[in-house]
């Protein structure tokens, strides 16, 4: 077993954000996003993540799949388009000590044609 922290964000504002509140209740919860989604990419990154394996969490929202795969040795490609959630991400990366940049990249934004995950 793995275990890492999310950074989410609060408030009644943050929770009405694109369903934030569902991801939230999830993360509170359960400790975990989804049900499938979690125990399928566990399994993946238990299996793949040792042998240098990189993970691309495209539509990465708060990070809780980068989180993971990071958790499991993968190193990570991540693009999300909401700022706000980049810096989640970025801080929950730097609190779990995920912070080799060449190892867990995060991409703002669209990610530019000349740029390869």
């Amino acid at each position: 077993n793995v275990s890492f922290w999310v950074a989410a964000p609060l408030g009644v504002e943050a929770m009405d954000r694109r369903n934030f509140g569902i991801v939230a209740a999830s993360l509170w919860h359960h400790g975990r996003w989804g049900g499938a989604e979690s125990v399928i990419a566990r399994r993946i990154f238990e299996r793949h993540c040792a042998a240098d394996g990189v993970v691309a969490d495209l539509g990465s929202h708060v990070g809780y799949f980068t989180l993971l795969a990071a958790a499991h040795g993968c190193a990570t490609r991540s693009a999300e388009i909401d700022a706000d959630f980049v810096a989640l991400l970025g801080l929950a990366l730097r609190a779990n000590g995920f912070d080799d940049a060449a190892r867990h990249r995060v991409f703002t934004g669209a990610v530019p044609a000349e740029h390869s995950l």
